[in-house]
This record gives structure tokens, C-alpha cells and sequence, in this order.
């Protein structure tokens, strides 16, 4: 079936982008965190790989869609973000491709998008739009790739949070078996006073014979 729902027959949607080479592990929210930079998303879907899926495995198929809320969002997004390639997102060093979806679903080669000089200025992103915080590009590669590290980092933080309190929890019970075992052993011991005491005796050590009773008994 057609990847994304659309075909080559319906009206162009330029608002709508194709999104290719991202790595397997790739979801919707973290592709909205990095494209949400360039505009608003309706919508973004990553198409999974549905046999993995049934058996509990979230492997993408390595390409997405993401819709803008307008043309000129969806071209600043693939002005930006086309080549690029990101750490924590993009499968290899070859970068993502991005470009509009209608372009590749023509099947008499790719349609011409809408004109390059829009009518409104294009959004730029924050930290390109803020004179102060303007840097080399590959500067500006590097913070998108610390905040997915971090991103990444969280996600291990939490994994490795359960894994401790699953620690944890073990420890307490051990602890908690181990009282138990203790305070269950004096217990024990005291029975076994008590059945010396009340029950048979044990048998006298040193002495064979009880004293003679009564006067005169021992001349």
C-alpha cells in the first residue's frame, strides 16, 4: 500500500514532509521535539515495522511523515534539516533526507513545490532568529545533539531507576526473610528449654545415685 495513506492521484499536500534515514529506534516524540523547532506539527507518524510490533519490538522502517500547519513551515523544515545529519536521529553519516512528501509519490517524477519565496517570511529557528546565540553551523549541529543525548540519557536514567528499585525491592525482602528467620529461631531454643524443664530431663551429670535420705542413713 502507499506509504503514508496518499497517492499519486490525490492534490499535492506541501504542508506534509517526508522524513528518511532515521535510525530504528526513532518515535513520534522525538521527532516532534527536533522538526517542532521549525514550525507547528499537526501530525507526525513513523511507520514501524508491524510484524516486529506484534511481538513487542518498536523497529521503525527508518523513514516518517511529519505535517506542518502550513507550506512555509514544511519548506523551512527542509531547508534546515535536509543532509543533515544528527546524532541520536539519523541512521548514519549520510543524513536525513527531507524533502516533500508529493515529491516522492508522483510517479511522473517529482512535482515542482510550491515557489521557493513565499509570500510570509520563513520561521527560523530560535537560536538562529536570536542574533546573540548565532554560532557555526556545526556548533549549532552539536547543541541539537547534546538535547537528543540528553534525551537518550533520561531514557537510560529511568530504565536504570526501575532496575534499582527492583533492587531495592529484592534487598527488603531478603531483609525482611531474614528477621523473620531470627526472630523465629529464639523461639525455637525456648521450646527446647521448656521440654527440658517439663518434659524429661536430661540425665544428671557427675551424680549416679540421689543422697540417702532420713537420719543415720549414711552410718
Amino acid at each position: 500500500g502507499a506509504r503514508s495513506g496518499r497517492s499519486a492521484s490525490d492534490p499535492p499536500d506541501w504542508r506534509r514532509v517526508f522524513v528518511g534515514n532515521i535510525g530504528w529506534w526513532v518515535d513520534e516524540d522525538m521527532l516532534q521535539r527536533v522538526f517542532g523547532e521549525y514550525g507547528t506539527i499537526l501530525d507526525a507518524q513513523v511507520m514501524w515495522n508491524t510484524k516486529l510490533l506484534a511481538k513487542g519490538k518498536r523497529v521503525n522502517r527508518e523513514f516518517a511523515f511529519i505535517s506542518f500547519s502550513s507550506e512555509a513551515e514544511a519548506a523551512n523544515a527542509i531547508a534546515w534539516m535536509h543532509g543533515r545529519y544528527i546524532e541520536g536521529l539519523t541512521k548514519d553519516k549520510d543524513g536525513l533526507t527531507v524533502q516533500y512528501e508529493a515529491q516522492g509519490l508522483s510517479k511522473q517524477g517529482p512535482q515542482q513545490p510550491p515557489s521557493a519565496a513565499p509570500a510570509v517570511a520563513l520561521p527560523v529557528p530560535m537560536w538562529a532568529a536570536n542574533p546573540a546565540l548565532q554560532a557555526p553551523a556545526a556548533q549549532q549541529q552539536q547543541k541539537q545533539q547534546l538535547l537528543l543525548q540528553q534525551l537518550q540519557q533520561q531514557n537510560a536514567l529511568q530504565q536504570l531507576l526501575v532496575q534499582q528499585q527492583a533492587q531495592h525491592d529484592q534487598a527488603t525482602l531478603l531483609h525482611q526473610l531474614q528477621e523473620l528467620q531470627q526472630q523465629q529461631q529464639p523461639g525455637n531454643a525456648l521450646l527446647l528449654a521448656t521440654q527440658g524443664v517439663y518434659g524429661t530431663p536430661p540425665a544428671p551429670s557427675g551424680v549416679l545415685n540421689p543422697p540417702p535420705s532420713g537420719p543415720g542413713s549414711g552410718l
